[in-house]
């Protein structure tokens, strides 16, 4: 079988697809269409079943790196579980997963053409719409209050027994040379001297901020336009694939980092974190750290391209590899938090 990873896009998608109908079976679905929404990491596929339901089916990624590992089993079931207790304890507009037919919240799926077998969960699906060039402050306004709201169901959780997320940005001494060796071999040493100083500035703003449960605990970890949407006015976030253990601010930092080339990146700032902060605590001497958190999201960013890099559909890695390096030294030249 020739290997998966040197196939073109067409070819795995084929197979994965051949994979979701599998795991179907193992759902009340019925007969249904699979419509193909997103395969870049995770694969997922819109369900049209016959009775008029749609769904979500995300089958997961099994490669990663050590900045960016792929999911286990226990880690995905207790996503399953953050989310449930989500809805539970708030009004919050998350994804409701499917139990199986033998009740489990994750499938396990083998194909032959299939390297390894594939975790996978159904979702009913999430009504609404993404806003991007139309996004304005009370948006933003919203998505400042759905969060800090998030963040204060997350202090209330109770983890149970068996829950497994991993610590977002994790920047061990693993992860750190791992990250030096990608740097030196696709930005050369002197992005490897920026690279270092980054890692320290942002272990020093963790440091400072501690892990009390006002500054530290679940997150969502991609919050941004491809991944809340609008229903009637009310927030609703999707994709909780990245959800661990982090910073508040880096929720915040993710959010502001996919719109900060706007020309109303002001207003929207100021728009997302007013509505935070009439919910939840924001200290200004926090607020400054947003910066630092940003740098972290656009290294991950730019590794992650490396990451890809084989993938057909990133034909421009290179490109992105090299602007994020260059906003890196932007930030360390130009900011001292």
């Amino acid at each position: 079988m020739e290997p998966f990873d040197s196939l073109n896009v067409r070819t795995p998608l084929t197979r994965l697809r051949r994979l979701a109908t599998r795991v179907l079976d193992a759902y009340a679905v019925g007969q249904a269409e699979l419509v193909p929404l997103a395969h870049a990491e995770n694969t997922t596929f819109r369900v049209e079943a016959r009775n008029g339901e749609r769904f979500v089916l995300r089958i997961h990624r099994v490669s990663g790196s050590p900045l960016h590992p792929p999911r286990s089993l226990a880690e995905v079931t207790s996503e399953m579980l953050w989310l449930a207790a989500i809805r539970r304890d708030t009004g919050l507009s998350v994804p409701e997963s499917v139990p199986a037919n033998d009740g489990s919240m994750v499938t396990l799926a083998y194909d032959d053409d299939l390297p390894e077998p594939r975790l996978s969960v159904l979702f009913r699906w999430q009504p609404g719409r993404f806003l991007d060039a139309g996004l304005g402050p009370v948006h933003l306004e919203r998505v400042g209050r759905f969060m800090a709201e998030l963040h204060d169901q997350a202090s209330r959780f109770i983890p149970p027994e068996g829950f497994e997320r991993w610590r977002i940005g994790d920047l061990s001494e693993d992860v750190c040379a791992f990250v030096d060796g990608q740097v030196r071999e696709h930005g050369g040493p002197h992005a490897v001297a920026i690279v270092r100083e980054v890692v320290r500035r942002v272990k020093e703003a963790r440091r400072n901020l501690g892990t009390g449960p006002d500054v530290y605990g679940l997150i969502h970890a991609d919050l941004h336009q491809e991944n809340y949407l609008f229903a009637g006015g009310q927030v609703c976030a999707i994709d909780f694939d990245d959800c661990g253990w982090g910073h508040h601010l880096h929720d915040l930092s993710v959010a502001l980092s996919e719109i900060r080339d706007r020309g109303e990146y002001d207003s929207l700032r100021a728009a997302l974190l007013h509505g935070y902060r009439a919910v939840r605590s924001l200290p200004a001497e926090h607020e400054r750290y947003l910066k630092t958190f940003n740098a972290l999201r656009t290294l991950q960013l730019t590794l992650w391209f490396v990451e890809r890099r084989e993938d057909p559909s990133f034909k421009g890695w290179q490109q992105h590899v090299r602007d994020g390096f260059e906003e890196l030294e932007a930030f360390v030249r130009g900011s001292s938090s």
